[in-house]
């Protein structure tokens, strides 16, 4: 067997994942002035979806999964294209809300009529049964790679001898 062959999990979630970025990116690109990028388009859709919720930067930085630098920089860049206003609260001048703009609100209920026709297409031919399966199993593939890493698997590679 070729090696490029071999079926892995992990390489077709990857596959997949990278279509859908494409796809998302390609639609992103046609319906914008291409000034939403991938982490931006998913801050609209967290700040969106959260309304009636006060949403500050560490609750973007925990959502995405990333550095207190990189969301600044992304919500810098976001508050200058008119997607985010930022909102001072109380007394902490440092401390502040990010609200979505109209431009934003606008953007994302564009954004959630596509997700909603790319879900559908993702999943076209697939018995009600068989949706379910596969959201059980990607449940426990990603119950099983948190603890794998819980329990600190995986060996430590290092890249000198690459």
């Amino acid at each position: 067997m070729i090696y490029s062959e071999k079926k892995e999990v992990g390489k077709e979630i990857h596959v997949i994942s990278i279509m859908i970025k494409r796809h998302i990116f390609d639609v992103v690109s046609e319906n914008n002035d291409r000034t939403v990028t991938w982490t931006s388009n998913e801050i609209i859709g967290f700040l969106c979806h959260n309304l009636n919720t006060d949403i500050y930067q560490k609750d973007i930085e925990s959502f995405l999964g990333t550095t207190r630098s990189s969301v600044s920089k992304v919500l810098n860049v976001m508050e200058k294209n008119g997607y985010i206003k930022r909102q001072k609260v109380g007394g902490d001048a440092r401390l502040r809300k990010i609200i979505p703009t109209k431009k934003a609100l606008d953007y994302s209920l564009q954004m959630e009529e596509e997700k909603n026709t790319f879900e559908n297409a993702m999943i076209s031919g697939f018995s009600n049964e068989e949706k379910e399966a596969l959201f059980e199993y990607l449940d426990r593939i990603k119950k099983n790679i948190a603890e794998y890493s819980e329990n600190g698997g995986g060996s430590k590679i290092s890249a000198g001898g690459v």
